[in-house]
């Protein structure tokens, strides 16, 4: 089966619940850097950057459930989908794309909450983007607002390490100049 890049991309940059997620990306990616910019100017070092990674942290999490949950339209009955990896069984263009968002909503979760942590804990990060995938999951299922599947969970969990590894990476980069 072929696929379709350019589909793929489209379908990412235009997708719309509420705001473009190209938007949502776009900032969350911005900030940090913002972030790690600060960081590296900043007199207090790290003190500030867990400040304002927290502040920022709590903002976006509570964005991504308001857009993952509340901005979306209710079904008529519940959507789910308890098997692992069901996903992958029939690959198209849409499932991809949106395999590929639910792993990017989750970076900054995982940037962001290492960056304010005072040690670098994986487990930590670990459990928390698979605790609030877990507690979108619950809310799409019990509010009937999208649908609630176990690869959702893996690929959420998935960008958070990802960002983890960034933030890391991000951070001995620095480390490194001073």
């Amino acid at each position: 089966m072929k696929y379709n890049i350019g589909y793929i991309t489209n379908y990412i940059i235009e997708y719309d619940s509420g705001v473009p997620m190209s938007v949502i990306l776009g900032l969350s990616l911005i900030v940090c850097a913002i972030i790690v910019t600060l960081y590296h100017y900043s007199t207090d070092g790290f003190i500030f950057l867990r400040k304002t990674s927290w502040c920022i942290l709590g903002g976006y999490m509570s964005f991504i459930f308001c857009a993952t949950v509340l901005f979306r339209d209710q079904a008529e009955e519940m959507h789910y989908s308890w098997q692992p990896f069901l996903t992958y069984a029939c690959l198209y263009n849409r499932r991809i794309a949106e395999i590929i968002l639910n792993v990017l909503m989750f970076i900054p979760i995982g940037f962001l909450l290492t960056a304010a942590m005072k040690r670098e804990r994986f487990h930590f990060v670990l459990c928390t983007g698979c605790m609030f995938s877990l507690t979108i999951e619950t809310a799409q299922l019990l509010f009937r607002r999208g649908v609630c599947s176990i690869d959702d969970i893996i690929h959420n969990v998935l960008g958070c390490v990802i960002g983890y590894i960034c933030f890391m990476f991000c951070y001995r980069m620095v480390r490194r100049r001073v």
